[in-house]
């Protein structure tokens, strides 16, 4: 299913808090919900955040919705890649490199990357 907040939870499973075993002992908030779970490590089962995360996995249960991405992007893809070297001393050196690259051809997408920083040699 489609997980739109980024938790790895599919949205039409979403919680506030899993807990390990059937007991509900070992209470754990899931991101990006807060407070789910009291200092016992017990699941607050009233707590907004709970309720959040309930509507999240309905919504889901009923809009059918297949997306299991936030974006839309097309099946293919092509890019580039440039970089650079400098060797200033033996032991030390910057290097560069930057990407560019698309999606296509159904919805298209771009991606940039550029890296900079220290190379350390031995």
């Amino acid at each position: 299913g489609q997980d739109r907040n980024g938790n790895s939870v599919p949205d039409d499973e979403e919680v506030g808090a899993d807990a390990i075993d059937a007991m509900g002992n070992q209470c754990f908030q899931v991101w990006p919900y807060n407070g789910t779970c009291d200092g016992m490590g017990n699941p607050v089962g009233s707590h907004p955040d709970n309720q959040k995360a309930g509507f999240v996995r309905q919504e889901a249960q009923n809009s059918g919705d297949t997306r299991i991405d936030t974006v839309r992007i097309g099946p293919g893809f092509l890019g580039a890649l440039v970089g650079f070297n400098y060797q200033i001393h033996k032991n030390f050196g910057l290097f560069g490199e930057f990407q560019a690259g698309g999606w296509f051809p159904s919805t298209g997408s771009a991606l940039f990357d550029l890296t900079v920083g220290p190379a350390i040699t031995f």
